[in-house]
């Protein structure tokens, strides 16, 4: 009696790439109807890290070749908490709440040497004229960082490179370093300074004292006297700065809020 057994006929090579192809698209597709917001935001935020790390990396890489750092990045002026936007061309651009000029990287060497020619672009931004990541400062070493991040608190990358000592400036509206207030503008703003200054709280020239003008000025005079300096010469009337109201007046008050025909007992 002769008993045959049949043997079993397994897959062939391009039944299994099919069978692993379907699978993989399939969980692609689940991986995507799932939560579609959460799975891109996620990507998001890893291509943000990858970005960031090769901005540092080729820093580190420039300074290793060259025993420098790039022109930019070395004169680069950035404190502690500050966010600059890297950028192609000159422009005042955003950051976590924070606006300033941003840091134009074009150093041809490093620019084409080390980033292949071109700034690295947050997934969101469409132009290297607002890459959506910014240089900071951690100590003295160099931070790369993304502005914006799906759900990671920050995204950043400290480079082992150096930024130059901080330097604050009066008058860039940012109060910084020693500076008490910074207005924006380095002038001393209040009575006997020649201009009429609206009530509100101003900082002087120099950066050092906050300035509080109570009521907004109706005149104002240069003179060092002010409307105890009775005038002698009709050249006097070129140094007071009138509102609209006292044109028909010779002298303001002595702090600034009316203006006046006489006083100090004057005719």
């Amino acid at each position: 009696m002769c008993c045959c057994i049949k043997q079993k006929k397994g897959f062939t090579l391009v039944e299994l790439t099919i069978v692993i192809a379907v699978a993989l698209i399939l969980s692609a597709s689940a991986f995507l109807v799932l939560n579609p917001t959460k799975r891109i935001g996620q990507t998001n935020d890893a291509r943000r890290f990858e970005d960031v790390t090769a901005l540092a990396k080729a820093v580190e890489l420039y300074q290793i070749d060259n025993d420098a750092l790039p022109t930019t990045l070395a004169t680069a002026n950035v404190n502690v908490g500050h966010k600059v936007v890297l950028c192609s061309s000159a422009a005042t651009l955003s950051c976590d709440g924070q606006t300033r000029a941003c840091l134009v990287l074009n150093d041809t060497d490093f620019f084409v040497n080390y980033l292949g020619g071109s700034l690295p672009v947050d997934p969101t931004k469409t132009s290297t004229a607002d890459t959506g990541y910014y240089i900071g400062r951690s100590g003295d070493k160099m931070i790369f960082g993304a502005c914006d991040t799906y759900e990671a608190p920050t995204i950043e990358y400290i480079a082992k490179a150096s930024l130059g000592v901080y330097s604050s400036t009066c008058g860039d509206g940012a109060t910084e370093g020693a500076e008490v207030c910074d207005d924006g503008d380095v002038t001393t703003e209040g009575c006997r300074n020649g201009a009429l200054d609206l009530a509100g709280t101003y900082c002087n020239s120099t950066c050092t004292a906050q300035i509080v003008i109570n009521t907004s000025e109706v005149c104002d005079s240069n003179a060092a006297g002010g409307c105890f300096d009775w005038p002698t010469s009709s050249q006097y009337h070129d140094r007071v700065v009138y509102s609209t109201a006292c044109k028909n007046y010779a002298l303001c008050s002595s702090d600034c809020d009316s203006c006046v025909a006489a006083c100090m007992g004057e005719p």
